[in-house]
Parts: structure tokens; sequence; C-alpha cells
């Protein structure tokens, strides 16, 4: 890989960890608004009011990269991200808020400021999903009204289905309720064709909360893949503010707002 390559993927991979949330430590994720299913889909994606991550990012498809390494601070609705580059050395900070956001690429010496819920933020990030969206699917839950979930076929096992569908998309909710855990996640269009396949696997109890220490997204017929996977995962005791990172002046700033 290039140096050129690495520069523009590692700003990328940023806006990717924005979007995403990274794991279960964005608290101000949009809720479920009301549950008519029982409490199935509503106690899922649980999270800690303050954690540490430590893992490895993938992406498959028209941008590849294999296993980079980062680690995440997560507190309330605040959470930072470092992205390691080659040899170890320092590549890029996020670091975002409810409305703030300020994503630091050393190697490219630049630094993007803005809106997290700004549009033109998802449509640089390699995952064409709203913030909301990806947000309660990385942190094991379902955005927006839960009520739009019907209970699907019976199953054998101690997973339960549940089946939306409006005029343009069908989805698909696969939850195991013995462990209050979403395990699969998909979205077709009403050709059948697979818009997003969410799988979450390698599930182990952290401080009596199962979390999903593999989470696997593929996009658009598996055209291009995200593998997130997580080394560490642990409450934090610290009380200490996340600090914002600081850019050096003459980095060329970006500005995405709302």
């Amino acid at each position: 890989m290039n140096q050129d390559t690495m520069r523009l993927q590692i700003t990328t991979i940023l806006l990717l960890c924005l979007v995403s949330g990274v794991v279960y430590g964005i608290e101000h994720a949009a809720r479920p608004e009301r549950d008519s299913n029982g409490s199935a889909l509503a106690r899922l994606g649980h999270v800690f009011p303050r954690s540490t991550i430590e893992g490895t990012l993938s992406l498959d498809g028209q941008m590849t990269i294999g296993n980079l390494p980062f680690s995440a601070q997560t507190s309330g609705d605040t959470i930072s991200v470092t992205v390691q580059g080659p040899f170890g050395m320092m590549a890029g900070v996020m670091y975002a808020t409810a409305d703030t956001f300020v994503v630091v690429n050393y190697l490219s010496r630049e630094v993007l400021v803005g809106h997290p819920d700004a549009k033109s933020v998802a449509s640089v990030s390699p995952i064409p999903l709203t913030l909301t969206d990806i947000r309660a699917f990385m942190r094991g839950s379902l955005p927006g009204d839960l009520n739009r979930f019907q209970r699907g076929a019976p199953r054998s096992d101690t997973k339960v289905l549940f089946v939306s569908r409006d005029s343009s998309t069908t989805e698909y909710a696969l939850v195991d309720t013995m462990a209050s855990i979403l395990t699969q996640y998909q979205r077709k269009d009403r050709q059948g064709a697979t818009l997003l396949n969410l799988v979450l696997g390698d599930i182990r109890a952290v401080a009596s909360v199962n979390v999903a220490y593999a989470v696997d997204v593929d996009l658009n017929d598996k055209t291009q893949a995200v593998r997130f996977r997580y080394d560490a995962v642990a409450p934090s005791i610290t009380t200490a503010a996340i600090a914002m990172p600081e850019a050096p002046s003459s980095f060329t700033r970006r500005v995405y707002d709302r």
C-alpha cells in the first residue's frame, strides 16, 4: 500500500468509526420508541456508562485494508478513537459527542470538524447507511419504532425472528432471547437483493453484559464488507473527561455542518 492510499484510508476509517460509534459506548444513540412485541427487542443494546475498547478493523471490497489496530474510550455520549498506522505510529484520532466531532489525520495533515449528523459525513463513509442506523447496529440494538416489527415463524432454538416490511424494503432481525442479544440483521430491497447483512458473533460476558466481539457488515450483495474484531472490552472506572484532540494550525481544515 503506498503512502497516498494509506492517508486517504485513514480519514475514511476515522469517519467510519465516527458513524458507527465503534461499539456499545454511544449513550445518545436513538433508543427504541415502543415495543408492542414484548421486551425481547427493547432490552437489546444495553451499554456501559464508560468503557475502553481495543481491536482491529478490516475493509473488503471497493476499499480494502486488513487488521488496522484501534483503541477507543467512551464516556456517556463522548467517544475517542485512536487508529495506528504502519510501524505502530499514531495515524489519526477521532473525537465525537452528541453534537460535535473532530477527526485529525496526522498522515495527510488534515482536520475534519462538524456535526455527527451532517449528511455529507455519511456520503464519504464506506457504509451508505444513516448515522442513527449504524450506531444502533454497532451497539447491538435496533433503531426507530420497534412496532414496525412482527414476530416471524417459530423456531426450534432460543432465537426469535422479527420481520418488518414497507413499500421499499424488508427487514429481518434475529434475536437470541436467552442471551438478550441481536445476532443477525438483514435489509433487502423489493427485488430480494440484500442491501445489508449484519452478523454479531463471538459473544462474551463482560461485567454481566453480553458483548459481541465480532461484528461483520456486508453491503450491497457483499460488494463491500466491514469487519470489527474486539480484543478487549471493559467498563472503565475513570472519572476524567475525554480530551478533545488538538490539531496543528498548519493542517488543512474541512467543515461538515448539518
